[in-house]
């Protein structure tokens, strides 16, 4: 069977007005990586730039299936053995050479504050793995038969993707046009009354309850169903659900002071009010 050698010709060095404005271009997110279900463990968050997912070299192609993964000073070059197919991919190019055909990838690899990332969709899909983005969770999605991750690769979650996609869909419903910290505070109070024993104790019970009258109003919209979360819905969603909880005890907010909860006010954060 061919060897897959991927080549990733790498720069030493890169001017800083290219890094500033490569850092303008990218998307901010929280975006997972999963293989085959699983969440990959990552040394540093990808990003989403020119309709691909970037994250770091090594990690991600070690990860992938790569027997060996050497660092050619003398070539500058990163190479890459696996199974099937035989390519060499430029840093600040597109082209693709595999099994000595001329190819393009989505997006070019680069270097992002002296680290070299690649784009995660085209170099998987050399290596066999099928892709799919999932937008309401902003997750990509890799899958290959018979292929299983190094269990010291895992990232081990304390939720659910259910429980993303719910928290994301409320926390754009409730606070879509609030700033960052305002979404995330939004989040927290669903997650605060998951652990309440006040309250139901899952993340979709909690929103679709109806104690005296409906929670959460917007949640019973016809339109929440089909509800696609922004970028930074789902990234308040995952920060709330990884424990960064910028309204501790917090169980109520809205977007008009609570006369008959003055005594509890914990703060106003991106338009709404939170209470204890």
């Amino acid at each position: 069977m061919k060897k897959t050698i991927i080549t990733v010709l790498m720069a030493l060095t890169i001017l800083l007005p290219h890094l500033s404005s490569t850092a303008h271009a990218q998307t901010t997110s929280r975006i997972t990586i999963s293989v085959n279900g699983q969440t990959l463990a990552l040394e540093s968050n990808p990003y989403y730039k020119n309709g691909s997912v970037y994250a770091p070299a090594r990690t991600v192609l070690e990860a992938l299936g790569s027997k060996q993964l050497a660092w050619n000073a003398a070539e500058k070059s990163l190479l890459l053995e696996t199974p099937g197919t035989v390519a060499k991919v430029y840093i600040n190019s597109r082209a693709v050479y595999a099994n000595g055909e001329l190819k393009h990838l989505p997006a070019p690899p680069e270097l992002q504050y002296g680290r070299s990332m690649v784009p995660v969709q085209g170099l998987a899909r050399l290596m066999g793995f099928e892709v799919r983005w999932d937008n309401g969770t902003h997750t990509l999605e890799l899958t290959r038969e018979g292929f299983a991750l190094d269990p010291a690769r895992v990232k081990q979650l304390s939720y659910t993707k259910e429980d993303l996609q719910w928290l994301s869909k409320i926390v754009m419903a409730e606070s879509g046009g609030s700033s960052l910290d305002g979404k995330l505070a939004v989040a927290n109070v669903v997650l605060n009354r998951v652990e309440s024993p006040s309250f139901p104790n899952s993340v979709k019970e909690v929103i679709f309850q109806r104690k005296f009258t409906v929670q959460f109003p917007p949640a019973h919209k016809a339109s929440f169903a089909t509800l696609v979360p922004n970028v930074e819905s789902v990234t308040a969603a995952k920060m709330a659900l990884e424990g960064h909880d910028n309204v501790p005890n917090s169980l109520y907010f809205n977007n008009t002071p609570f006369k008959s909860k003055a005594n509890s006010f914990i703060a106003l954060i991106g338009g709404n009010y939170f209470y204890r």
